[in-house]
């Protein structure tokens, strides 16, 4: 797809917002709301979602990214103490 699309389903509806450089910022749906930040070179750095539970507290997981150039190098999840790194084909098998 071309551009920022929208996507509103029968049961549900979805909101996306981005920012005047043309990247998605937030999401929301019935369940959840998710924040995107970004470096200064257009790269997500950490994805926040907040659940939304009717009648109980509500819970964010966060996730951060690291960058090796333009290749993601890893991310770590808030709800685990491992950091995942993610691996070049290139460079092993």
């Amino acid at each position: 797809m071309i551009g920022n699309g929208i996507h509103k389903s029968c049961r549900h509806l979805q909101y996306f917002e981005w920012d005047a450089l043309g990247r998605l910022v937030r999401s929301k749906n019935d369940k959840a709301e998710t924040h995107y930040r970004y470096d200064a070179l257009g790269r997500c750095i950490e994805k926040s979602k907040q659940h939304i539970q009717a009648g109980h507290s509500h819970y964010t997981e966060t996730t951060q990214y690291g960058w090796d150039g333009d290749a993601m190098a890893y991310e770590t999840p808030t709800s685990t103490p491992n950091t995942m790194f993610m691996k070049m084909a290139a460079l092993f098998p």
